[in-house]
């Protein structure tokens, strides 16, 4: 009978009811429910996992359930699939949009400021929404470094010791040059940078012959060799870009190869700006023929000095659609890379890198069968 049964929700939100409707299931009996970070899904998304734990939440007593979730890593988990996933979150999105908890009509500010409760039914802490006054700059040693990450919700085991190594370092040179403090929004791009390159197959540092050298205690004399122990297959060693109006831009880039232990150089025209012309060196550089699909670049926080974060997704091009395969027009895997510069042509170059060594690494080391190989005659 149905009591043996667990019944579930998998909703879509081509109305924009997929929250609701999960919810309504649940108080009609349904025991599971599949949900999604950030609501991505096929079509216009799936039902979003921040915005049902969140509901029952704040209104316990209103559904027959309860939840086990930390839900303070909400806004760093749905940051980390931002970036990993190169679907970017619309800004007034519930719970972890980045307007979620500000205020800017007059009368929603004294009202805030009066009582919270006024206009914010979730304490933006609750989700991970750091409201803290620690500024961070170039005087800011590690332990303050590690107590805004943990503040942001990477503390634990979110980030490995080599990956906290290379982030302090990206932060250090990102705070010597920022006129202004270092933000939440910087913070957030530079652990999405060393993670997409830790999972582009290697460390996020420099070779050791191009780290920056620094004399302050803060920061450890191997700290770049420790994040440099796995190597990169191609990582940028030289940039230069000549553009202007009514030039055709020039990009001469200098690639290393760690697995030929070279340095290669190229040299690329474009008709479309110093993005193309970098991005059409690299793939001189390695030989392959790329697929842009995805180009986006965004300012972290505001000022002239401002971090930028690049995301760029890539597939291999001129591909033949794989028989038999279950995708439609063939089974063609696509990489994101992500980068944070404030220089965004280095930006760009370091992503587009960053997601040509996933793509390297995803070749070496996908041993599948095609579908056609796995056929078995019934």
């Amino acid at each position: 009978g149905a009591d043996s049964v667990v019944f579930s929700t998998h909703c879509h939100n081509d109305l924009g009811l997929a929250t609701a409707n999960t919810l309504a299931g649940i108080t009609n009996g349904a025991r599971q429910v599949e949900v999604t970070i950030n609501g991505i899904g096929e079509r216009a998304g799936n039902t979003s996992l921040e915005e049902v734990v969140m509901n029952i939440h704040t209104h316990p007593h209103s559904y027959p359930v309860e939840h086990t979730i930390n839900t303070r890593l909400f806004f760093s988990t749905s940051r980390m699939v931002e970036d990993l996933s190169g679907m970017a979150v619309q800004a007034n999105k519930a719970i972890v949009g980045r307007n979620a908890f500000l205020h800017e009509s007059g009368i929603h500010q004294d009202g805030v400021l009066k009582n919270k409760q006024t206009y914010e039914i979730i304490r933006p802490e609750d989700v991970g929404v750091t409201t803290g006054n620690l500024a961070l700059g170039k005087h800011s040693g590690r332990h303050a470094f590690k107590t805004k990450l943990e503040d942001l919700g990477y503390g634990g085991p979110a980030l490995s010791d080599a990956q906290f190594q290379a982030a302090f370092a990206k932060f250090k040179d990102l705070a010597d040059s920022k006129k202004a403090g270092v933000t939440d929004g910087d913070m957030h791009a530079l652990v999405a940078d060393v993670r997409s390159t830790t999972l582009a197959g290697g460390s996020s540092a420099p070779p050791p012959e191009t780290a920056v050298k620094r004399t302050s205690t803060d920061l450890p004399e191997d700290a770049h060799e420790a994040q440099a122990e796995s190597a990169l297959r191609f990582t940028l060693k030289h940039l230069q870009v000549f553009t202007g109006l009514g030039i055709t831009p020039t990009a001469t880039v200098t690639l290393h190869d760690a697995v030929k232990g070279i340095d290669i150089t190229d040299v690329a025209l474009a008709n479309n700006g110093p993005i193309e012309a970098t991005f059409s060196a690299i793939q001189r550089i390695i030989g392959v023929d790329i697929q842009l699909l995805n180009f986006n670049v965004a300012a972290t926080s505001e000022g002239q000095d401002t971090l930028g974060k690049v995301a760029v997704r890539i597939a291999r091009g001129a591909q033949e659609p794989e028989e038999n395969s279950l995708a439609p027009g063939g089974s063609v895997p696509k990489f994101t890379g992500l980068a944070t510069n404030v220089d965004i042509i280095t930006a760009s170059a370091n992503a587009y890198i960053s997601a040509v060594n996933r793509m390297i690494g995803h070749d070496e080391s996908d041993n599948r069968a095609s579908h056609k190989d796995r056929k078995v005659d019934i």
